[in-house]
């Protein structure tokens, strides 16, 4: 999943072509030990909500917060080094 993006149990299934098992998915990600390296804040509810997350929602909130400032930070450092005027 790119970073800054979210996605939902139900997109996940759906991607590894098992449409019935976003509950289990949903269930192994509460147990992920490693949810830097697996991003499990990213996913949130069908309706576009905050959903569950072991590090509690404000934490969730604030980590994708985070991550929609750097993107959008990067976003502008690339528009910027690729305006015509700067380009050699």
């Amino acid at each position: 999943m790119p970073y800054s993006t979210t996605t939902t149990y139900s997109e996940l299934a759906r991607h590894l072509d098992k449409p019935t098992t976003a509950r289990a998915i949903g269930r192994a990600n509460a147990i992920n030990p490693i949810s830097i390296i697996v991003p499990c804040h990213r996913v949130i509810g069908v309706t576009g909500g905050l959903t569950g997350y072991g590090g509690g929602l404000e934490r969730k909130a604030a980590l994708l917060r985070l991550e929609g400032e750097i993107a959008d930070w990067a976003t502008q450092e690339i528009d910027r080094l690729l305006q015509p005027s700067l380009r050699m």
